[in-house]
């Protein structure tokens, strides 16, 4: 009976080191999925679903309507990478 890592029901909700690395990327600028997929060589649909993963959990927000999609760091991704 292993625990599932990524659990969302925790304060503190664990990271994997990529999602870590997009929050890093999304700091310095705002991202696509697109860049996601070329920076760690996944498909662009896992790129979009970690994307989306971690809009959900609140440390990026999705900014546009329009595709692709673009996302920036939130507060909470930002007090993340000051921990």
């Amino acid at each position: 009976n292993n625990p599932e890592p990524h659990r969302n029901n925790t304060k503190n909700e664990d990271l994997n080191s990529t999602q870590i690395e997009i929050i890093k990327l999304a700091y310095k600028s705002e991202i696509t999925a697109r860049d996601v997929m070329q920076r760690f060589n996944i498909t662009r649909e896992h790129a979009s679903r970690l994307l989306s993963s971690l809009a959900r959990q609140g440390y990026l927000k999705r900014v546009n309507n329009s595709k692709p999609y673009k996302y920036v760091i939130e507060e909470k991704g930002k007090a993340y990478l000051s921990e």
